[in-house]
C-alpha cells in the first residue's frame, strides 16, 4: 500500500500500531466501488463519464477486492471490523458477499462487518447503518430500508455542504449545537452516531 502513495509510508500501519498501543479498536474503511480498476465492469452509476474502459472481468475484480481485504485483515493485527461502502453504485451486481464475508470471518472471527448499501442487512453483517439519515426516516430519498433488529448506526458528516471529503469551499461546517442535537436524535433512535471529521475545517472566531 505504501508504494502506491507519494508519502511512501504505510499510514494504516502507523494508525494500527498507535491504536494497539492505546487499546483502541481500529475499524478500516473499504470502498467496494472502484473508479480506477479496469475490471470494475459493467460500470456502476458513478462511472459513466467518458474515458472509463468499457470492458473487464467482474470476477477478477472481486478477486482483487478480496485480496486487498485479506491484506488488511492479515497485516495489521486485530481489527475491530470493516466499514464497507459502495455497493449502492451497482446494487444489482453479484457481489458474492458470502465469499467475502466468510473470508473476513475466517481471518478475524471477532471482526464486525458494517455495509453502507442502503438496504436491509445481508447475512454476515453485524450493524445496520443509515447514511445521512435517522433509522426509518428516509429524509434523503435514497434510503428507506426498514429498521432491522441489528445494532443501528447513523453516519453523518460535519461539513455544511454534506460532502464526505475535505472541500476548501465549504466555509460553514455544522455548528456544535447542531451536531449535539443530531447525536441526541440518533441516540433517541437507539443508534450510534458515526461522525465524519475532515482534516481541516474553517474555524469561526469567538
Amino acid at each position: 500500500m505504501a508504494d502506491a502513495t507519494p508519502y511512501g509510508k504505510d499510514v494504516i500501519r502507523q494508525l494500527a500500531d498507535e491504536c494497539h498501543r492505546q487499546d483502541i479498536k481500529l475499524f478500516v474503511y473499504y470502498s467496494q466501488l472502484d473508479w480506477h480498476h479496469p475490471d470494475y465492469y459493467p460500470l456502476g452509476s458513478t462511472g459513466q463519464w467518458e474515458g472509463r474502459p468499457r470492458n473487464g472481468q467482474w470476477s477478477r475484480y472481486l478477486d482483487f477486492m478480496n485480496a486487498q481485504l485479506s491484506e488488511l485483515f492479515t497485516n495489521y493485527g486485530e481489527l475491530g471490523g470493516v466499514w464497507l461502502d459502495g455497493m449502492w453504485d451497482k446494487p444489482d451486481a453479484d457481489w458474492q458477499l458470502p465469499t467475502t464475508y466468510a473470508l473476513i470471518h475466517r481471518l478475524q472471527p471477532g471482526a464486525l462487518i458494517v455495509s453502507n448499501h442502503h438496504k436491509q442487512p445481508n447475512p454476515g453483517e453485524d450493524v445496520q447503518t443509515f447514511e445521512k439519515d435517522l433509522p426509518g426516516e428516509n429524509a434523503t430519498g435514497w434510503g428507506g430500508a426498514a429498521v432491522s433488529q441489528l445494532p443501528l448506526e447513523v453516519a453523518e458528516t460535519m461539513y455544511g455542504g454534506g460532502t464526505w471529503g475535505f472541500d476548501l469551499r465549504d466555509m460553514e461546517p455544522k455548528s456544535l449545537p447542531d451536531l449535539v442535537q443530531y447525536l441526541v436524535r440518533a441516540a433517541g433512535n437507539n443508534a450510534n452516531l458515526l461522525l465524519n471529521v475532515g482534516p481541516t475545517l474553517h474555524v469561526h472566531n469567538r
